[in-house]
Formats: C-alpha cells, sequence, structure tokens
C-alpha cells in the first residue's frame, strides 16, 4: 500500500465500510427500540435505487468511486435486513409472551414476597416494560432457580427462563433468547406443551 496510492485509498474505504456498517447496525437498533411499532414501514426492496438519484456514467470511471456506491448500497441492504429482522425478533417474544396464563404461574399470595417479584417481573415481559432491567433481574434469578440447592425460586425454574428468553426477544437480544430456549427445551421435554412451544419459535428464528 506504501508504493500503490490507489490500493492504500481502497484499503482505506473498505475499512470505513465495515466500521460505517458498525455504526448503522447498533444506531438503526436503538432507532427501531425506540420507534412505535405503527411507525415503522419497510419498503419491498429496500436496495432499489430511485432513478433520478443515479449519476452520469462518467463518475464511475475511477475504481475507488465505485466502491463507494457499493458501500453505500452495501449499508442500504444491510440496514433494510436489520430492520426486517428487528421487526420479526420482537413481534415473535411479544406473540409468545402471553402463551403461559399469568394466573397458572404465580400463586399471587400477598405475603410471599417471592411471588410478588416474580409477578412483577412477568407482567414488565408482557408489557414489554424496562426490559433491560427486568432482564437482567430474571438472569440472576435464573441461575439461582437451577442450583442444586432447593431454594425458594427452585419450582419457577422453568418459568423464570420461559419469561427471560421472552423478554430478551423482545429486547432484540436474538442470541441470548436462543441460548435459553435451547437450555429450557433440553430440560424440560417432559412437559410437552412447553417444549413443543419452545420447538415452534426456535424454528422461526
Amino acid at each position: 500500500m506504501e508504493s500503490d496510492e490507489q490500493l492504500k485509498q481502497d484499503a482505506i474505504a473498505q475499512a470505513r465500510l465495515v466500521k460505517g456498517m458498525a455504526q448503522v447496525d447498533y444506531e438503526l437498533i436503538q432507532e427501531l427500540k425506540n420507534t412505535p411499532e405503527a411507525n415503522i414501514r419497510f419498503s419491498p426492496r429496500p436496495y432499489d435505487v430511485p432513478a433520478a438519484s443515479l449519476h452520469p456514467r462518467s463518475i464511475f470511471r475511477k475504481p475507488i468511486t465505485w466502491l463507494y456506491a457499493a458501500a453505500s448500497v452495501a449499508v442500504l441492504i444491510f440496514a433494510g435486513y436489520k430492520g426486517y429482522d428487528y421487526y420479526d425478533t420482537t413481534r415473535l417474544g411479544k406473540k409468545y409472551a402471553t402463551a403461559f396464563p399469568m394466573e397458572t404461574l404465580v400463586r399471587g399470595d400477598i405475603d410471599s414476597n417471592v411471588d410478588k417479584e416474580l409477578q412483577t417481573l412477568f407482567e414488565n415481559v408482557v408489557e414489554r416494560k424496562d426490559l433491560s432491567t427486568t432482564t437482567k433481574r430474571l438472569s440472576e434469578l435464573w441461575e439461582i432457580s437451577n442450583q442444586e440447592t432447593y431454594n425458594d425460586y427452585t419450582d419457577y425454574a422453568a418459568y423464570i427462563g420461559w419469561y427471560l428468553a421472552i423478554g430478551y426477544l423482545e429486547d432484540y437480544e436474538k442470541d441470548k433468547a436462543k441460548s435459553i430456549l435451547k437450555l429450557l427445551s433440553s430440560k424440560y421435554q417432559d412437559r410437552e406443551y412447553l417444549d413443543s412451544t419452545i420447538n415452534d419459535i426456535l424454528n422461526q428464528l
């Protein structure tokens, strides 16, 4: 690259493309998380470029110009894919958030701090409220509930894991959701309805 200026510029352009796509990824996810679902609209083909925006052929004579043009198209395609993936993942979370009626999971005993906390956390997931804080706490309880020693959360382990996975889906943390769902599927194969529901989700991710 020290002896070839064009090669040097091409390498710099590619480095900027990688950095730019990472930034687009982060900004797009943050924007989608803060945008009401009703306001999200996607073009059928996000990679289309309006004819009016095309420049005369003469500007494409230099390879570096072609590289920047390709980078722009790549970012558009990448952003379009991320948008669809975000929508599909969070929609899946919302769809299955109420798969198990709350009253069948938590007794709601006013004297039980455990029941009250779990009910609040589960409701947060259903209502998509304080997801980051909620999933953080559910993750802690998931570890506690799976300890070898019996404790107050042991009997709720399956449902703590379930709502943790759903919360991850709603917060677009797909890999974490998959990890929890696979653990649940391996641990609770005897609970047919839970296992089949988990497999339905995994097949759609």
